[in-house]
């Protein structure tokens, strides 16, 4: 679990948006991050279920909306990662390229 906070203009709507690419995998279904030739599948969700997948609204994904907008106009987002199971890759630093759009 992790979050990001957003400083927003004071007038901004009680609940601005993220949406986020799928990364270098192409698909939202299946982010993937890699090492080299390796690649490490993941994915980021909306909740602890791991079951609603953070996107752009397409290839069945949902945009992430704040989770509260604190005074004076700072915007917090939880977002859920996972790591899929069953992976046998090697030990390494492994790394994904997402693009965060932000809506008001």
């Amino acid at each position: 679990m992790g979050t990001i906070q957003v400083d927003c203009p004071p007038d901004v709507e009680p609940h601005p948006r993220i949406s986020i690419s799928p990364g270098r995998s192409g698909y939202f279904a299946e982010r993937h991050m890699t090492s080299g030739n390796e690649r490490l599948r993941y994915n980021l969700f909306l909740e602890p279920s791991h079951l609603r997948v953070i996107g752009d609204g397409t290839g069945g994904s949902e945009a992430i909306t704040a989770a509260s907008v604190h005074s004076p106009g700072r915007a917090v987002f939880t977002i859920y990662g996972k790591i899929l199971p069953g992976q046998s890759v090697s030990p390494g630093q492994y790394s994904d390229d997402l693009t965060f759009q932000m809506e008001f």
